[in-house]
């Protein structure tokens, strides 16, 4: 009866997957359903779909979990606090053929700051008619390891750059995910200000 409970438990694991799969649907993560909303960033010059329980992360918070004074400009959060997309639009001329180098110097300072980090995969995903470069790491907090996707694109001739971070354990959970986000941003010209426009 038991082997009879396993398979059926699989079976309806394997439909909800089939049946949810993408952030269009929303996918399960921890048995519970995530659906996704877009929000739009900057004055509307970016839209990018995050979960929907998301919501800005509280200025104490933001100041207990980034005390750099360069802390970033926009911190979506979860309930707990521990998953977090982060998003900084700098004051930098950027273009698409600068994107592989920014991603790789990106990169190579984190190396620097935290040489117990552990460096996974390299990408690049065409969005809205140019690139977004992406790497993950593995990096050390005061709570524990932490999962992180760090990306960074051109957005009307600035460089948007955002990170992403969870639970270590959660990595496998969060990457594909992640990932899908990443193809789905859609990137919009005009004047660009770095105040949150959502």
């Amino acid at each position: 009866m038991e082997y009879m409970d396993d398979k059926i438990i699989d079976a309806m694991n394997a439909y909800k997957k089939e049946e949810h799969g993408s952030i269009t649907t929303g996918i399960y993560i921890k048995e519970e359903l995530v659906e996704f909303q877009t929000i739009s960033l900057y004055d509307g010059k970016v839209e990018i779909k995050i979960p929907t329980t998301f919501e800005d992360m509280p200025q104490k918070h933001a100041e207990m979990k980034y005390p750099n004074q360069q802390r970033p400009q926009i911190i979506k959060t979860n309930a707990t606090g521990d998953v977090n997309f982060t998003f900084n639009l700098l004051d930098a001329d950027f273009a698409t053929e600068q994107v592989i180098e920014a991603r790789n110097r990106f990169s190579d300072l984190i190396k620097q700051v935290q040489p117990s980090g552990v460096f996974y995969e390299k990408g690049e995903e065409e969005i809205s008619n140019t690139l977004l470069g992406w790497f993950d790491f593995k990096s050390h907090a005061v709570g524990g390891k932490l999962y992180n996707i760090m990306y960074c694109t051109p957005v009307d001739g600035k460089l948007l750059q955002g990170v992403f971070n969870c639970k270590y354990e959660d990595a496998k959970l969060w990457k594909t995910v992640m990932l899908q986000m990443l193809r789905e941003i859609r990137l919009f010209e005009g004047e660009c200000t770095k105040s949150e426009g959502v």
